[in-house]
């Protein structure tokens, strides 16, 4: 068991001096799930694990004391104890909450600086309420919602992974795909109260009322219940048939009926027919048998041309339009390569009739832009030259600090069909090419809307987009939710669809996840990564996405 309450038994360490302060409590959380604060879902169930979080400033320093001990200090057996971390009782770290006038002790699991983990009891009332959080005989308090269920998933930490593994602990993974029919396990938080909060509970099957659903098909439960750990809950399913399978199937709780807004965490996992390492079709990357080829070598030249444009209305119905078009010539060294194969190929959408939902705090910067890879830029000639099927030819300048990128803004569409891409007289590492290939036509929302209700599926119709097989539609959504910096955020999600469905269906169990608001959008995109081949280059890659997003109000 251990393996899998790692996975959100993790501490967060902090190195600011924070002796002689009262605790400052800012966060309670389940663990599994992290639905913020701010979110209407947010809440911990009765007999769960939750976590506690301190409040930081804007530099990102702990505010206040500490909440416990600069060393983790983890419950050291079964049963646990109302007080853990300190020299005596007196110093440690202990929970109470109280709501509606009833106050009970927690069961602490761990117990750090910047983070502390407890089970709450299962006779605690329902509502909103007090945490008060003491360490070192100085406490401090922050608001709790008490609820009867509210399951979250555990996931594989740092990514968007379920903990879901088969009945031999097996982590379900890209090289351990489930197939249909297969029994599998869900770890995590949150299906309500049981028999026993400090220790292994014996309350078997709790009943309780949810659906398991694997993109966005029901599965049959053979068990929903405590595991062999206080607070840790498994449910045991069976995977159904009837779906789109892949590396991302998107699997999520939903309690209380089909139009239930109380809904878990979505996390990923691989379902393949047969098993086994999973792909996605419609992903393009190399071959296994290429990948290794150039693996061999001892320096790999790469070309790489990604087209996009994006049409859209603002939230004062003004049109908008956003272009780029980027070249990268690179050469990789046998380590470079290695190095950066798998996160140069990896795409984070989820399978196709998949959908991923985030819940994001605040507006945290955008990290996904790393530059270009670490390689050696090629010296390819002054400009390349891209001449469409009709109208003007497009220049793209050489970037005056990087060898080997280059780069234009366009201000009109880019029309579909035959291109060519040319380096002129060439330059210092490229002798001259004509590269020829095909743009897709935009993708074109047929139906946009600006007003969606969130209690009915809503199907996104398009036109175009024709990606040859290598591509696949994205279907993405967003809302704010929250009235203050410290509990506000948004929630997102991202579906894939085929292209040549002409038209996606979102469910209602993830739009469901977005709050009722006036200030959001919806996104229909076209997505591709095509394999080419230039003369004097071991791999040529080109990449296109065209789309359209609308402001989106949400009832």
């Amino acid at each position: 068991m251990r393996t899998f309450g790692t996975t959100f038994f993790t501490a967060l360490m902090y190195s600011a001096s924070l002796c002689g302060q009262a605790p400052a409590p800012a966060a309670v959380l389940n663990p599994a799930s992290n639905i913020p604060t701010g979110h209407f879902n947010w809440g911990i169930p009765q007999g769960s694990i939750f976590v506690v979080y301190p409040a930081f400033n804007a530099a990102g320093a702990q505010i206040g004391g500490p909440l416990g001990p600069v060393t983790l200090a983890q419950a050291p057996a079964l049963p646990l104890t109302t007080n853990l971390g300190g020299t005596t009782a007196a110093n440690g770290t202990s929970i109470k909450v109280t709501v509606a006038g009833a106050t009970v002790d927690c069961f602490i699991v761990y117990t750090s600086k910047g983070q502390v983990a407890a089970v709450l009891p299962s006779n605690t009332p329902t509502g909103t309420g007090t945490l008060a959080l003491t360490y070192n005989g100085t406490t401090g308090s922050t608001p709790i919602k008490v609820m009867t269920t509210n399951f979250g998933i555990s996931q594989v930490l740092g990514s968007s992974a379920g903990v879901v593994t088969f009945p031999n602990y097996q982590l379900v993974d890209s090289t351990h795909s489930a197939k249909p029919g297969d029994v599998l396990v869900i770890w995590g938080t949150g299906l309500g109260a049981a028999n026993s909060d400090a220790n292994i509970a014996t309350t078997g099957d709790l009943k309780t009322d949810i659906a398991v659903l694997l993109a966005g098909v029901p599965a049959n439960i053979t068990y929903r219940g405590r595991s062999a750990a206080p607070g840790l809950d498994q449910i045991n399913f069976v995977v159904p048939g009837g779906f789109a399978t892949g590396c991302a199937v998107s699997l999520v709780i939903q309690t209380g009926g089909a139009l239930s807004s109380l809904l878990s965490n979505t996390v990923a996992i691989p379902v393949m027919p047969s098993g086994g390492t999973c792909n996605d079709p419609e992903k393009a990357r190399p071959s296994s048998s290429v990948l290794t080829s150039l693996g061999s070598k001892s320096a790999i030249k790469i070309a790489a041309l990604e087209m996009s444009q994006q049409n859209g209305i603002d939230n004062t119905g003004k049109p908008t339009f956003n272009a780029g078009i980027n070249a990268l010539f690179l050469s990789f060294s046998q380590k470079q390569w290695t190095d950066q194969i798998d996160g140069a190929f990896r795409n984070n959408a989820p399978s196709i009739g998949s959908c991923a939902v985030k819940m994001v705090v605040g507006n945290p910067k955008n990290n996904d832009d790393g530059g270009p890879p670490n390689a050696t830029g090629l010296k390819t000639g002054a400009t390349i030259t891209l001449t469409p099927p009709a109208g003007p030819a497009l220049t793209l300048s050489a970037n005056p600090t990087v060898a080997g990128v280059y780069a234009t803004t366009p201000t009109s569409a880019l029309p579909g069909g035959p291109w060519q891409a040319s380096n002129g007289t060439g330059g210092a590492d490229v002798a001259p090419f004509t590269w020829s290939f095909a743009e897709p036509s935009p993708i074109v929302w047929s139906n946009p809307a600006t007003l969606i209700d969130r209690n009915q599926a809503y199907t996104v119709k398009w036109t175009g987009g024709d990606l040859g097989g290598n591509g696949y539609a994205t279907i993405a959504g967003r809302a704010g939710f929250g009235t203050n910096p410290s509990n506000s955020g948004y929630v997102e999600f991202l579906c894939s669809a085929p292209i040549a469905a002409t038209q996606f269906t979102i469910p209602v169990f993830v739009l469901l996840n977005l709050p009722g608001s006036n200030f959001g959008n919806l996104e229909l995109g076209a997505e591709s990564l095509a394999i080419s081949t230039l003369t004097g280059f071991d791999l040529a890659l080109l990449q296109h996405s065209s789309g359209s997003t609308n402001a989106t109000a949400w009832k």
